[in-house]
């Protein structure tokens, strides 16, 4: 693993305690001792070398060594509105969006979706996939990932993320229009956020489409 995600930053006396799953993997999967040095992400979002320096039963001392590096700027927004998936394919989404440091992960429960609900327990276990994609590809940005709801529920959302930002709003389309764009045509350079939708294997609905194009989403073919 690059990177630990812990959810504490350094006491005063700069020793971080680990616990739980993130204990379980360092102690019995990569057979981590006293003496080892890891690499721990903070809250704070700073990257932080640290050595182990105990082990009980259920939990495991560092101290931090030094700064790697501060906080990522987390100035601009990458948000991916996904409209869900089947399971497996959602997940393999959800991570690797992650390592390619979206911000936000919005799922929509659109009109061609499988699935029109989820349980309780869902976002728990899709914020796992996220940490071990974090963790896994060192990256610096805290993904965000939301329950799965409806478009317009969806939307409330972005538009709170994205007051007074530039932004580029995209939408992946499979039909070629007349004001279809790529990618490039679309990107003007001075973006404080973008905004990506792509439909379930069932696409995106008229009505859908509709209502994105009334918000000024742009359709990429």
């Amino acid at each position: 693993m690059r990177q630990i995600i812990s959810p504490y930053e350094p006491d005063s006396s700069g020793n971080i305690i680990l616990t739980g799953d993130t204990y379980k993997h360092l102690s019995y999967v990569l057979r981590k001792k006293v003496g080892d040095t890891i690499d721990i992400r903070t809250p704070s979002g700073r990257l932080l070398k640290v050595e182990i320096t105990s082990f009980t039963k259920w939990e495991i001392r560092c101290s931090v060594l030094f700064v790697v590096s501060e906080k990522h700027n987390l100035d601009f927004l990458f948000v991916l509105l996904q409209w869900e998936l089947k399971a497996n394919k959602m997940d393999v989404v959800i991570r690797q969006a992650t390592e390619v440091g979206a911000t936000h992960i919005i799922p929509v429960l659109g009109k061609y979706s499988v699935s029109k609900e989820k349980n309780s327990k869902e976002k728990d276990r899709r914020e796992k996939i996220v940490q071990m994609a974090r963790e896994q590809s060192g990256s610096p940005v805290p993904t965000s990932i939301l329950p799965s709801s409806s478009l317009s529920t969806a939307l409330g959302y972005l538009d709170g993320l994205l007051e007074n930002k530039v932004a580029s709003k995209l939408l992946a389309y499979e039909k070629h229009e007349r004001d279809s764009k790529d990618f490039f045509q679309v990107i003007e350079g001075n973006e404080e956020a973008i905004v990506l939708c792509v439909g379930s294997e069932g696409g995106i609905s008229d009505e859908e489409c509709a209502q994105l194009d009334v918000l000024g989403f742009k359709k990429l073919h």
